[in-house]
C-alpha cells in the first residue's frame, strides 16, 4: 500500500478540495495549509506510523506567463543587413583574402592615394611596386609589410596601410536552423551573424554547443549561455569563406521556476547541480526559502517524484540536476 501512494505522488485535488489517496476514502483539504494538511493526513489511522510532509506546488503556468525556453529570443529581431560598418575598425588579426581592398595613402615626395584590391591569386598589384602576394596573412602583418616596402623601395616617401572594405564569404549553416541554407556574410562575419542571416536556432537546437566547422573539422564551439548571461563573446568566431556552423539538437533540460530572478526553461550540461542551474537562473530573490526548493522529475520506474533540497546544505546545492526536472524555489512565509 505504501508503495502504491508513493508511486502515484504528486497528487492533486479534485474541484471539491479532496485528496484520492489509493485504499482510502477522499481526504478533505480545501482551505489548509501545508501544516494543517500534513496534520490532517497524520490523523489518519493508517497512515500515523508514516512520516508524512504536505507541499504545494506551483501550477504549471499558460499562456503568456508560461515558462519558455531561455536565450531564443535573441534572435526575434531582423537584421536588415549583415555588412560591416564602415566606421568599424578591422582588427590586427584579420586575414586577408581574395576581395578585400586596402587604401594605401602616401605622403613625402609622392602625395597620392593607391587602391589595391586583392585578386584571385592572392596579390595585389601596387603601380610602383609590383604583384605582391598578401593572401593569407594577417592585416596586421600585411599593413607592416607594405608600409616598410614603401619606405624601402621609393625613397623619401612613407605610407600608411588601412583597410578599405572587406570582402563577402559564403558559409553553411546547417542542422536545427530556422532557415537552414548557403549564406553570403562580410569578411568579418561571426559565429553569431552567420546565425542572425539564418534567423536564427529552432527551439528544438542547442544554444550551447553550436560547432564551428572548417574542412570537415570541428575547430570552435559557441555557448550562446555566455553571450547573453556572462556578456563574453570570446568564442563567437571569426568565419573563413566555406566554413559551416552546425546547430546539433538540444541537450538535456531543466525548468527552474518561482522566487528566481530569471525564470524560464534552461538547456544545461550534464553534470550541473542544483546551485548551477539556480546561477543560470541569474540566482535568488531576496524574498526566497532557501531551505525548501522542490525538485520534481521522473525516476526510473517512471513515478513522478518530488526531493525537497536545502541549499544551505553541502548535499542540497551538489543535487545532481536530470533531463526534464522541474525546480522550484518557494516564497519565505511571513512570520
Amino acid at each position: 500500500m505504501i508503495h502504491l501512494i508513493r508511486s502515484k505522488n504528486p497528487y492533486q485535488l479534485s474541484r471539491e478540495g479532496d485528496l484520492s489517496l489509493p485504499g482510502f476514502a477522499p481526504i478533505s483539504l480545501a482551505g489548509l495549509t501545508e501544516q494543517l494538511a500534513t496534520l490532517r493526513l497524520g490523523a489518519e489511522p493508517a497512515l500515523r506510523y508514516l512520516y508524512i510532509r504536505v507541499t504545494k506546488l506551483p501550477l504549471n503556468k499558460m499562456g503568456p506567463t508560461a515558462l519558455k525556453p531561455f536565450g531564443y529570443d535573441l534572435f526575434a529581431r531582423e537584421i536588415s543587413t549583415f555588412s560591416p560598418a564602415t566606421n568599424v575598425p578591422v582588427p590586427s588579426d584579420y586575414i586577408i583574402g581574395p576581395g578585400d581592398q586596402l587604401d594605401v595613402q602616401l605622403y613625402g615626395k609622392d602625395n597620392s592615394d593607391v587602391q589595391l584590391v586583392v585578386g584571385r591569386d592572392g596579390r595585389v598589384s601596387f603601380p610602383q611596386l609590383g604583384p605582391i602576394s598578401v593572401a593569407g596573412q594577417t592585416f596586421a602583418s600585411v599593413k607592416a609589410s607594405l608600409e616598410a616596402r614603401v619606405r624601402r623601395q621609393m625613397i623619401g616617401v612613407s605610407a600608411n596601410v588601412t583597410m578599405a572594405d572587406t570582402r563577402s564569404i559564403r558559409v553553411f549553416v546547417l542542422g536545427d536552423a530556422k532557415q537552414p541554407g548557403s549564406y553570403t556574410v562580410s569578411g568579418l562575419g561571426t559565429i553569431s551573424s552567420a546565425l542572425y542571416a539564418a534567423g536564427g536556432v529552432k527551439p528544438i537546437g542547442s544554444l550551447r554547443n553550436i560547432q564551428l566547422k572548417r574542412r570537415g573539422e570541428v575547430v570552435g564551439r559557441l555557448d550562446l549561455y555566455d553571450m547573453l548571461i556572462r556578456g563574453d563573446a570570446s568564442q563567437d568566431a571569426r568565419l573563413l569563406d566555406g566554413d559551416v556552423i552546425f546547430i546539433p539538437p538540444i541537450g538535456p533540460t531543466v525548468r527552474v521556476d518561482g522566487e528566481v530572478h530569471r525564470p524560464a526553461i534552461y538547456e544545461f550540461r550534464n553534470d550541473s547541480s542544483v546551485a548551477d542551474v539556480v546561477q543560470l537562473a541569474d540566482g535568488l530573490t531576496a524574498e526566497a526559502d532557501t531551505t525548501k526548493l522542490a525538485l520534481t522529475r521522473i525516476d526510473a520506474a517512471l513515478h513522478r517524484v518530488v526531493l525537497e533540497v536545502d541549499l544551505g546544505a553541502r548535499a542540497g546545492r551538489e543535487e545532481g540536476i536530470r533531463n526534464g526536472d522541474s525546480l522550484w524555489v518557494p516564497r519565505l512565509r511571513p512570520t
